[in-house]
């Protein structure tokens, strides 16, 4: 059998005995430090990167100006234009008329006996059209007007007795008497 030679490893120079090369050789206050050194560097970057499109977007907000355009607004939504046109408000495709002064200020909405009366006209002509008679939904999409609006009127049908139902809560159907 012939005799393996034998090498000698050779110190490298400029590194202690011991510790290895990169990550591994460092101690946690070194690696502590190198990284509290790539985060400052890492953030410079960024804040030049931004700093840098910040001056762009400004220039291009001047060039819009300069244009006529109405200056970028900031985040929410955005405010309603007065030339826009508004579309009408319908409920079962047909109009229905805008929330009075006093609903938009938060107050008790109370239909006047015009309404109720006109609402009233308005179910007797649906629910004669139909053998079956109608569900409160399905009145609700035939005939226009608020829901506390046709509850009264459905409440004064059924006591004047010019209507009759049948079933029960959400299964009742309203028919001519």
């Amino acid at each position: 059998m012939a005799k393996r030679k034998r090498t000698v490893r050779r110190k490298k120079a400029g590194r202690k005995p011991g510790r290895r090369p990169g990550l591994a050789g460092m101690t946690i206050a070194q690696l502590e430090a190198a990284i509290a050194q790539r985060k400052a560097a890492v953030a410079g970057e960024l804040q030049a990167k931004r700093n840098a499109l910040v001056k762009q977007l400004a220039a291009l907000d001047e060039e819009i100006a300069a244009l006529g355009a109405a200056p970028r607004r900031g985040p929410g939504r955005p405010k309603k234009t007065a030339g826009a046109p508004v579309a009408p408000r319908t409920r079962g495709g047909m109009k229905v008329a805008k929330a009075p002064a006093a609903a938009k200020a938060g107050k008790r909405m109370r239909s006047s006996p015009a309404q109720i009366a006109r609402t009233e006209k308005a179910v007797l002509a649906a629910v004669k059209g139909k053998s079956g008679g109608l569900l409160k939904i399905e009145l609700s999409k035939t005939v226009p007007g608020r829901p506390q609006t046709l509850n009264t009127a459905l409440k004064k049908l059924l006591e004047s007795k010019k209507l009759k139902t049948k079933g029960v809560t959400r299964n009742t159907r309203y028919l001519a008497a």
